[in-house]
């Protein structure tokens, strides 16, 4: 059994006094009708109060233990009650959650998504996943998965809206896709678009699985080779700082990437971003053409 959690639709004793704080201290632009009936309105309100409050997991306008709690802190100890009705089973689900993760090796991410460790690959599997999303494969540098994973990390929207592989710079489209199939048939989820990135030295990668791209593909201040820039066109964004390359080790590397101006990329541009900065500029400037 799992906590309770309203919604459009339900009913009852806990909606009414859901009404009732969300009018006392809810601060939302209009009262709602006290008549324990979960409708659009009621439903309009905890977004705007959800919203209001900062609240980092529950923002579609459902109810569950961190809407509650927040509103009942607001109102005081006359909705202690109410905010129990929904704390106290919580670690309940807790337990259930750690059952689902030993069951099927995933771990809850900071974003309500689901998170993988698998055959090296880091995935990402997003909130309500049954439907189809864009999957963004995201190839690391020499420094491994980290920065890219932060990079992502501060823009949620990678996290909350698509399917995401992180590779290191050794790995390929295919077998990120290897790790993910059951991982997506388990939990009923379907790619539509798909984007890949590389940063650093998983420029290569990301140039040998271009084809693969069907929305979007990221250069992340990347190591290439003039070889690679033929195969630039409209998906590519294309985003380096020749300065962060030592002139005596990667010369090539520097050439290419100020030949890059020149390409059919769909865009180019130099920049004055630290190599270490890069992923988390590129991927919040980016997030659009991305997913």
């Amino acid at each position: 059994m799992s906590s309770p959690k309203l919604k459009l639709g339900s009913k009852g004793k806990l909606v009414a006094q859901l009404q009732k704080y969300l009018n006392l201290k809810g601060k939302i632009p209009k009262p709602v009708p006290e008549n324990g009936e979960f409708g659009p309105e009621t439903k309009d309100a905890v977004k705007y109060f959800q919203k209001k409050a900062g609240l980092k997991t529950e923002l579609d306008g459902t109810v569950g233990p961190e809407t509650a709690g927040a509103l009942a802190k607001l109102v005081g100890a006359t909705a202690s009650s109410f905010g129990k009705e929904f704390g106290e089973l919580q670690d309940q689900d807790k337990a259930e959650e750690k059952g689902k993760e030993a069951k099927n090796g995933g771990k809850p991410g900071k974003f309500g998504n689901v998170e993988y460790k698998s055959g090296g690959y880091v995935l990402s599997i997003p909130p309500d996943p049954a439907g189809t999303f864009p999957l963004v494969v995201l190839f690391a540098g020499i420094t491994h998965i980290p920065p890219m994973y932060d990079g992502a990390a501060a823009t949620p929207n990678y996290f909350k809206k698509a399917i995401l592989a992180f590779s290191e710079q050794g790995g390929s489209f295919s077998g990120a896709m290897n790790e993910l199939k059951p991982l997506l048939a388990q939990s009923q989820t379907k790619i539509g678009s798909i984007s890949i990135c590389g940063y650093s030295g998983g420029g290569p990668a990301t140039f040998r699985d271009y084809s693969r791209a069907t929305k979007g593909v990221g250069l992340i201040d990347p190591a290439c080779s003039s070889s690679d820039l033929s195969k630039l066109d409209a998906k590519a964004v294309f985003s380096c700082n020749p300065d962060n390359w030592s002139p005596t080790k990667y010369a090539s590397i520097i050439e290419a990437q100020k030949e890059a101006a020149k390409s059919t990329a769909g865009v180019y541009e130099r920049t004055t971003i630290s190599h270490e900065a890069y992923p988390k500029y590129f991927l919040d400037k980016f997030e659009s053409k991305m997913i």
